[in-house]
């Protein structure tokens, strides 16, 4: 379960939702956008959900349901800014949060960053590495409206750097 604070000094806490499987967190957004996450050991399944913390009781919306143990089916981790209390919120930018994945594949991997809208539900990929000779790391994304963002960058036979860059929209 996730509880909220009551909105009085003698309530006591809200349940905003309830999970099916082990409680494995949530990060909160802003007042009508929260992502919960919650895990079963045995069958290795995790679930990924949206809620809305005003509305307490409503039903969370599946985003993903997956093996944790497989990488391949990773759809990343979804962006987070600080906000002016110094905590860390889901970044939204209109109806979209931000995802970054490792990109792990057969033939390697491929970092990328995936924008997903809150009202459909789906992902459309911004930027994916396609580097093989290299090996790339996105830490974080800067500017969501110009693309720019902070990653390292390794070549096969040099130095790690790190690298801070413009992408472009796609």
């Amino acid at each position: 379960m996730s509880f909220l604070p009551g909105k009085r000094l003698y309530c006591g806490p809200v349940s905003v939702a309830k999970t099916k499987q082990r409680y494995g967190g949530v990060v909160w957004g802003n007042a009508s956008t929260a992502v919960l996450m919650d895990s079963w050991y045995d069958t290795r399944n995790q679930k990924t959900y949206l809620i809305n913390p005003s509305a307490p009781g409503t039903q969370p919306q599946l985003v993903f349901d997956r093996n944790y143990q497989d990488i391949y089916s990773d759809p990343g981790s979804f962006e987070t800014k600080e906000n002016e209390y110094g905590r860390n919120v889901l970044a939204i930018e209109g109806d979209n949060l931000f995802l970054i994945g490792k990109g792990f594949t057969k033939e390697g991997q491929f970092p990328f960053i995936d924008e997903f809208n809150l009202k459909t539900l789906k992902t459309k990929r911004l930027y994916q590495s396609a580097a093989k000779d290299k090996m790339e790391t996105i830490y974080s994304i800067e500017d969501f409206k110009t693309g720019w963002l902070w990653y390292r960058c390794s070549l096969l036979t040099s130095i790690p750097i790190i690298i801070s860059a413009i992408t472009k929209r796609r």
